[in-house]
């Protein structure tokens, strides 16, 4: 088991189940992930990347207040992480569009003049929905005729209105 560490670049945390892949988290640089071994997790480079590993043996022999910063980290990811899957849980797709979108304007997006540019593939972005990409297409489809999206290869644009202001991301 190790802790790495994400010295430039940004990483991609998932889990896979049946072939199925449900992206959780973005790392960015100077942020720490990893675990205990408790869940079967994955994590693929988003963009170029240096990562930095640590092993456990390599961890306890970190001073004290070191150690503690870095426990202190992961379980703060940890709970992100939680709270953000358990909110996805319980929005319909639309809703859940939405919060994905203003969650990763955040971290990978633009916000400018009014709407999130994301520059993903479908697939990447239903991956953070925790949907397929059909059902994520379908919604985006309705959302576009609604003049809500638009939509191009890899590259989604979502207009902020006031449902989209309702979650606080902005």
């Amino acid at each position: 088991n190790y802790v790495f560490i994400v010295k430039k670049g940004k990483v991609k945390l998932y889990f896979l189940d049946n072939g199925k892949e449900f992206s959780f988290d973005l790392v960015d640089h100077n942020e720490i992930f990893g675990g205990f071994g408790e869940a079967q997790e994955f994590a693929q480079s988003f963009e170029d990347s240096q990562i930095i590993l640590i092993s456990f043996d390599e961890l306890r022999r970190l001073k004290r207040n070191t150690l503690l910063w870095i426990l202190e980290r992961m379980n703060q990811r940890y709970k992100i992480s939680k709270l953000r899957m358990k909110k996805l849980a319980f929005m319909s797709l639309e809703d859940r569009i939405i919060h994905t979108a203003l969650w990763l304007a955040q971290k990978v997006g633009n916000l400018e003049d009014g709407k999130i540019i994301l520059n993903l593939s479908h697939e990447d972005f239903a991956s953070f929905c925790g949907a397929t990409r059909e059902c994520v297409s379908k919604v985006l489809s309705q959302m576009k005729n609604s003049g809500l999206v638009e939509t191009g290869r890899k590259k989604i644009v979502l207009y902020i209105t006031e449902k989209s202001r309702v979650w606080g991301l902005l």
